[in-house]
């Protein structure tokens, strides 16, 4: 449990490094780190799957270099420096959380089918906190960065990163159960590949592009 848990600790900091990366860098460092990321997936996906998939995998690499590209088009629109950390907020928040309140409160199986170690209350437990989460970002946004926020909206979208979070982790517990493996990747030995530690990621990145195009966060 500890070595998971630090783990998520470590990518965190790793998420935290990528924002400010998409910050700080021109737009060419963001996409550049993007595509890197695109690339060590797919490798992990034509590894896992084997000869025998290879137009599964190109498929499912085009698509994941697609979600993960949402993470640029964030960063183009309006306030997307401060927007982006939506998406890696309700991933990285709701996976770390989701997994704390599982371990120590977890009882009753979420979808034990697809997921045998999630729990309705590491679910639960996961989205609250993200919720918290996008509430003091919000805060940080108005009070340190002088931006007038729509709370409502925000919380709106804290709430759908959440529930997006957990459906992404959940998607790719899928697919490894239907291609019978374990992990995507072996880059973190014990612990999976890039794949492994960025479902969620996944499905918040579009998620939050989509949002911020149709309701307004920061007015």
């Amino acid at each position: 449990m500890r070595s998971n848990l630090s783990l998520r600790v470590i990518f965190g900091f790793a998420a935290l490094g990528f924002l400010i990366i998409a910050v700080i860098l021109p737009s060419w460092g963001l996409n550049a780190a993007v595509i890197l990321l695109s690339v060590l997936s797919a490798v992990e996906i034509f590894y896992a799957f084997g000869k025998q998939n290879v137009l599964y995998s190109i498929i499912l690499s085009v698509i994941i270099f697609a979600l993960f590209s949402c993470i640029s088009f964030i960063r183009i629109e309006e306030n997307g420096n401060f927007l982006i950390w939506a998406a890696f907020i309700g991933a990285f928040v709701t996976d770390t959380f989701a997994y704390i309140f599982g371990i120590f409160f977890g009882r009753h199986k979420l979808c034990e089918k697809i997921s045998p170690k999630k729990t309705w209350e590491g679910a639960i437990g996961g989205g609250i906190c993200t919720i918290i989460a996008f509430w003091i970002f919000g805060m940080i946004l108005e009070n340190n960065f002088l931006l007038k926020v729509n709370f409502v909206n925000l919380m709106i979208l804290g709430v759908l990163c959440a529930i997006f979070s957990q459906l992404g982790d959940l998607t790719a517990s899928f697919i490894k159960r239907r291609q019978n493996i374990k992990d995507f990747g072996n880059i973190l030995p014990g612990h999976g590949g890039i794949l492994d530690r960025c479902d969620s990621l996944l499905f918040t990145a579009p998620l939050v592009f989509i949002f911020v195009n149709l309701f307004r966060v920061i007015t």
